[in-house]
């Protein structure tokens, strides 16, 4: 099975925010990559909180400039709004996981000047009752909390060592598989609680 996924082309259009990521045995398959299992997890946790830090810094220049847009409505406007943006995927796309994958480079980094140039999009995206208007708005506030969910993702991978993982007698499948099972329904009910 490993090597038929390794010989078969996947199709896929990957964004920031939406990838398949494949498990086989004790491998995982991203993009083209295959990587040992845990491998994008340790890369994750390895990270500079720096890193972090800017990815959060750019998007807040980012944001006001896509507003903006909206209003200013001009290629100069658009072509400030793109640079900026351009400096966000800079950092996301040079991020573990998200370096190997498959991702549409020319779209993302002209979205702005494909916008405006496609009269309908645009139409929608200035008009707030619109669902082009809610994915535009949708797009920045999914950038906004982006390296806050990363943040999250690693403090959930670093409770799991510390508190599952370590205390582990024994390294094998089955241990592995009943501390998986144990601290995901421990973090469903956490979230029933909450929400």
């Amino acid at each position: 099975m490993a090597e038929e996924m390794k010989r078969t082309e996947f199709e896929f259009t990957y964004t920031y925010d939406q990838f398949t990521v494949f498990f086989y045995g004790d491998r995982v398959f991203v993009g083209k990559q295959e990587y040992p299992i845990g491998q994008c997890c340790m890369d994750i946790l390895n990270l500079d909180e720096a890193v972090f830090d800017e990815i959060a810094r750019r998007v807040r220049e980012l944001v006001p400039a896509a507003r903006d847009l909206l209003t200013e409505k001009t290629d100069s406007a658009a072509a400030l709004a793109q640079e900026r943006l351009n400096a966000v995927w800079e950092l996301i796309f040079a991020l573990p996981v998200y370096r190997n994958l498959k991702m549409d480079e020319p779209c993302n980094y002209h979205t702005f000047q494909r916008l405006m140039a496609d009269k309908e999009k645009w139409a929608q995206v200035q008009d707030p009752a619109s669902t082009g208007y809610a994915k535009y708005q949708g797009m920045l506030m999914e950038l906004i909390s982006f390296a806050e969910r990363l943040r999250g993702l690693r403090q959930l991978i670093d409770m799991m060592v510390d508190k599952c993982l370590e205390p582990l007698k024994h390294r094998n499948r089955s241990a592995y598989a009943e501390v998986y099972s144990y601290f995901y329904m421990q973090m469903l009910s956490a979230g029933v609680q909450i929400f």
